[in-house]
């Protein structure tokens, strides 16, 4: 398997800005599309849909607070492509797998909060998932995604009506940068934390293939 957009979304994020710019009739979509020769029934440039398969490229998954951060050097966010885009310019999934770990321990990850592990969930599997290609930017959003921490003071959950993601290039994946307000949990769990992970993302067709991301425009 290989990553997303052999031709580069950082090309293609610029390219879809300068169309944007010398004329505002036209509007960027996206759409996922085979990369390859693939089994009798499919060809490259058609449609995608299946596994969505996001690896940890980042160091590590971390989450920041007023108190400290939590480090994972572990992190796998799966799912699935629903719908290619092909027919509305926007992609759109599902992400059924939200795992944090730390050397080899699920769901345990070290921290600067006073030393401790803290235990880390995702809440709220599958988390619909969409990828589209504003002007500025082509972007990853996460809708109601939900992370909670213990860290040996009780549960402190974090959620987000919407989470967005930069769909980036070299290497291609989905970069998080971004904070989230508690929703669950007294003192002293901090009002909010930053989540900072990136991830590669790879599809799979039925031969074992890649897929690409397309930006068009109309």
């Amino acid at each position: 398997m290989s990553s997303f957009s052999r031709i580069g979304l950082g090309a293609l994020a610029t390219l879809v800005a300068m169309v944007a710019a010398a004329s505002p009739a036209l509007a960027a979509n996206v759409k996922t599309v085979y990369a390859q020769n693939a089994q009798v029934e499919h060809k490259v440039g058609d449609p995608y849909t299946g596994p969505m398969n996001g690896a940890l490229s980042s160091e590590a998954a971390k989450f920041a607070t007023s108190l400290g951060t939590v480090t994972c050097n572990e992190s796998t966010m799966n799912g699935t492509i629903t719908d290619s885009g092909a027919g509305d310019g926007v992609v759109n999934g599902t992400v059924e797998v939200a795992s944090f770990g730390n050397n080899g321990e699920a769901g345990v990850c070290p921290s600067s909060i006073l030393g401790a592990e803290c235990t880390v969930t995702a809440n709220n599997l599958g988390w619909e998932a969409s990828i589209t290609a504003p002007v500025e930017a082509i972007l990853f959003n996460f809708t109601n995604p939900s992370l909670t921490f213990n860290c040996g003071f009780g549960d402190c959950t974090y959620s987000v009506a919407m989470l967005v993601g930069t769909v980036s290039w070299n290497p291609a994946g989905i970069s998080l940068n971004s904070s989230i307000p508690r929703t669950a949990g007294g003192f002293p769990c901090p009002a909010s934390g930053t989540v900072e992970v990136v991830y590669s993302v790879t599809g799979e067709d039925d031969a074992g293939g890649a897929i690409d991301i397309q930006v068009w425009t109309f």
